[in-house]
């Protein structure tokens, strides 16, 4: 009765955690791979099962597949598999801490910040709109941090303002340097809502001039396919010339006899 006051019962007044045999083991490259001491932690393994799932793309029902739970029962018969909607608070719970964190980072160092934001329709035909923040630290280090990603009801500029300010509050982000979007013309109507909400939190940088950034990689995106509408019958022949030689086995073995007979370096199969 007195080890189960003292050790298990976590009610107890008197309760005292049981130092646990440790063992050593390296960490993560990212903390610099030194060798610590760790001990058996079911909350820490839990949090570490939760990062698995979102750092992998898991489904949430993974924790439930019987491969996983036989895999724990030999690798760590302490340890109890929780359910899906356990490791999907879990998740919740993670992501509050993360977003705390960032805040905390913030607003204690008076950061200013840059975003992107894009929108975009699913195959499902749904309305989705991501919203990164930028900011360097006090190391000059530059960092990236996705705030936001949501559904949205429309593709409309003032719809899309009001969600970014809406995210910046929520976030406490008043000070931002610029926002970088493509070259939508409901952009320039977001951009305007933002500058003027951003001009009445006194933060505009020289009146918002550099404000509004163009996305240079939809603006190469355009050019290139201006250009390839030049060469549009050029393309369309070799690729009717492709889609033949692909439509008969007997022709693409004879292209590869002709391939190999001319030294072509080819990959075996033709591509459109």
């Amino acid at each position: 009765m007195r080890t189960h006051m003292l050790y298990q019962c976590k009610k107890c007044p008197a309760y005292q955690p049981a130092k646990k045999q440790k063992f050593l083991s390296f960490d993560s490259a990212d903390s610099g791979g030194k060798l610590v001491a760790r001990g058996w932690d079911p909350d820490e393994c839990r949090r570490a099962l939760a990062k698995m799932i979102v750092r992998d793309e898991l489904p949430f029902s993974h924790v439930e597949g019987q491969g996983f739970i036989e895999f724990m029962k030999i690798a760590s018969p302490r340890f109890d598999p929780p359910s899906r909607r356990t490791i999907g608070r879990d998740i919740r719970d993670i992501y509050q801490f993360e977003k705390e964190k960032i805040r905390e980072f913030l607003a204690r160092n008076n950061l200013r910040v840059s975003l992107t934001t894009d929108t975009w329709t699913s195959v499902q035909n749904i309305n989705y709109l991501v919203l990164t923040a930028h900011f360097i630290d006090e190391t000059w280090v530059l960092h990236k941090r996705i705030i936001n990603f949501t559904v949205i009801p429309n593709h409309k500029g003032k719809t899309i303002g009001k969600l970014v300010e809406s995210c910046c509050i929520n976030w406490g982000i008043e000070r931002v340097f610029s926002i970088v979007v493509d070259n939508a013309s409901s952009n320039q109507v977001a951009i305007e809502y933002m500058k003027e909400k951003i001009g009445n939190w006194k933060q505009l940088v020289l009146g918002g001039s550099f404000l509004h950034v163009r996305c240079c990689c939809h603006v190469l995106n355009l050019i290139v396919r201006d250009g390839m509408e030049e060469l549009d019958s050029s393309i369309d022949a070799i690729r009717n010339a492709v889609k033949f030689i692909r439509s008969s086995p007997a022709r693409l073995e004879k292209f590869r006899k002709c391939a190999s007979r001319e030294k072509v370096d080819h990959k075996g199969v033709l591509c459109l």
